[in-house]
């Protein structure tokens, strides 16, 4: 909150050049659906995320390469490596297969064995690697023909040279816990746990240091954060215009459409369908416009609240506040271009009546599609579900058939339809204390007689299911305030649920994470912590005594995996190194 716009611009454009993403600053992202940056980029584009964060100092990245080309990759961990530099940033990368150009950029690089030992740890050098997985043979050049990732990972993968308790892995990590690079880092070890503050002394200020709020700026500072991005994505977005285009053609199509109905029965019934129609087009357009933006901002919306950049809650009002206004600027075109041109009701207060209807219409088909996008895990199914469940609506909604000609066991549904209650308003609203011409009528001597119709009586005639509530008025209010109930209610259960639905559909953008878990299974004898129980306990492990401190073991369920290869024989082990690698200044 302290921070000054001018600032947040000068770290923005740091990090922008820092990851080469100054020439696309002003390019959307994209997504399937809308081309955007490359897929190096977009990689890029999460990196510098979190680079934004002032705090933090060590970057954890699993496998950002994945999916991209061998150039893409050397790209972005090549701009990691120099914002690392630039921001004085540790960042810990694995990488499955790395080549030597990417591995080169590396400060230090970090080898575990199958069962989580270090069997290398130290900087990129290949001399060094050579003497600790390949020994100090002859032919240690003739072997070394590969890649690093070669050298180091050039294990045999049948089940009897697994099982050997000598094989060229444990082989491997031997020599590296006698060569002079653990001697090494077991001295700095030692030395950074004997300079270190004591444990209380450093939760006292890791205390100080931490705020006490969730998150680190205020709810207000997040909502001005949140509504300045989202009113900047509204307006790039194409669709908002495109929005505004279709609200005025479906406004000239429905008034041309019934321009031309006459103050008589069949004018009355045309000017129904005009009632119903417009209710139902604007909770059809409304929820179809919404749920493909709604979809393009769930991953942003999952990957941010995945950091706690900020609440859940304050993305959705804001989202809810910042969409009224193109709602309004919608129904208030279809409503002004086809309203006086069909010749509804005149005088302001039943036009206005008949927009703000339009208007609640609007903010319940998007609260609608919001909710369908926190409980679909795909954008085809939510359409698919809102077609259907809208169609429903329009079904029930008592233009045909009316309320009381609905089979009495579906017409419950009549009453949590929002439909049912617009048409019910806007049909008061129009022919309440009305008289229009009815049938012609000629009697025996020729002489016709014009009969006319009262209103009232032509909405008793539609059965109007909450007539004997009160008086026309009385309903008329009650009907408008309950489709801004239903916007509510579903908008309720939207912000809830989608905070629920973020661990269920995480994960179709983001691999789920390892379960780590402390562990206390040491064997002191050989100098090695096992991995063959984990538990959850706090006990410490005790290493030998020339270690000189006390660490926190760490063991990484599932980065391993069992074959059964015959079903007379127990299970094994494929055994490979896993490579980390650290750049900046670590250690």
């Amino acid at each position: 909150d302290n921070v000054t716009q001018q600032e947040i611009d000068d770290r923005v454009n740091f990090v922008l050049e820092g990851l080469g993403l100054s020439h696309v600053k002003d390019t959307v992202v994209g997504d399937e659906n809308l081309r955007g940056v490359s897929g190096g980029q977009k990689r890029r584009v999460t990196v510098g995320e979190m680079l934004m964060s002032t705090t933090s100092r060590v970057l954890c990245l699993d496998n950002i390469t994945d999916g991209l080309a061998s150039t893409d990759s050397f790209s972005l961990i090549q701009q990691i490596s120099e914002a690392c530099k630039k921001h004085r940033t540790a960042a810990i990368i694995t990488l499955l297969q790395p080549s030597d150009e990417i591995i080169s950029l590396f400060d230090k690089i970090l080898v575990l064995s199958s069962d989580g030992q270090p069997a290398y740890f130290g900087p990129v050098d290949r001399v060094q690697l050579r003497s600790i997985f390949i020994g100090d043979t002859e032919n240690s050049e003739f072997l070394d023909s590969g890649s690093i990732a070669d050298l180091v990972m050039n294990q045999p993968m049948s089940a009897k040279s697994v099982a050997n308790p000598n094989s060229k892995e444990d082989q491997a990590v031997t020599r590296f816990r006698q060569s002079n690079l653990n001697k090494k880092l077991i001295h700095e070890l030692g030395m950074i746990h004997a300079s270190a503050p004591s444990i209380r002394d450093r939760e006292a200020a890791l205390h100080e240091f931490m705020s006490n709020e969730k998150y680190s700026a205020s709810y207000y500072r997040q909502v001005s954060i949140i509504a300045a991005r989202r009113w900047k994505l509204i307006f790039r977005n194409s669709m908002t215009y495109a929005r505004v285009i279709i609200a005025t053609i479906f406004g000239m199509i429905v008034g041309s459409l019934f321009s031309s109905l006459n103050q008589d029965t069949i004018g009355a019934l045309g000017r129904s369908g005009y009632i119903f129609l417009s209710s139902f087009l604007v909770l059809m357009l409304s929820a179809a416009v919404t749920i493909p933006d709604g979809f393009r901002q769930r991953i942003t919306l999952f990957k941010h609240r995945n950091a706690e950049f900020y609440s859940g809650k304050v993305a959705y009002i804001v989202q809810v506040l910042l969409d009224l206004p193109l709602s309004i600027i919608e129904a208030t075109l279809i409503s002004s271009i086809s309203y006086f041109w069909v010749g509804m009701a005149p005088g302001a207060n039943h036009y206005f009546y008949f927009l703000g209807t339009l208007i609640g219409l609007e903010c319940v088909g998007q609260a609608f599609a919001r909710v369908l996008i926190a409980f679909s895990r795909t954008q085809v199914s939510a359409n698919v579900a809102s077609s259907l469940l809208i169609l429903l609506f329009a079904t029930v909604g008592g233009f045909m058939p009316s309320f009381e000609q609905i089979t009495p066991v579906l017409r419950w549904l009549s009453w949590i339809t929002p439909v049912s209650y617009a048409f019910e308003g806007m049909m008061i609203n129009q022919f309440d204390g009305i008289t229009f011409f009815g049938l012609v009528i000629i009697d025996e001597n020729g002489t016709s007689n014009v009969g006319t119709v009262d209103g009232t009586k032509y909405l008793e005639s539609m059965s109007i299911p909450r007539k004997q509530w009160g008086t026309n008025t009385q309903v008329k209010i009650f009907d408008v305030l309950m489709i801004f109930m239903f916007a509510l209610i579903l908008d309720m259960i939207g912000v809830y649920f989608c905070e629920v639905t973020r661990s269920w559909y995480y994960n179709q953008i983001r691999r789920p994470k390892a379960m780590v878990k402390k562990s206390d299974n040491l064997d002191s004898s050989s100098d090695r912590i096992g991995n063959s129980m984990i538990l959850d306990g706090d006990a410490e492990a005790q290493l030998p005594e020339h270690y000189g401190f006390q660490p926190q073991a760490l063991s990484v369920k599932d980065l391993t995996y069992s074959v059964n290869t015959d079903n007379s024989k127990s299970c094994w082990k494929p055994r490979r190194f896993t490579i980390s690698s650290i750049i900046g200044p670590l250690l």
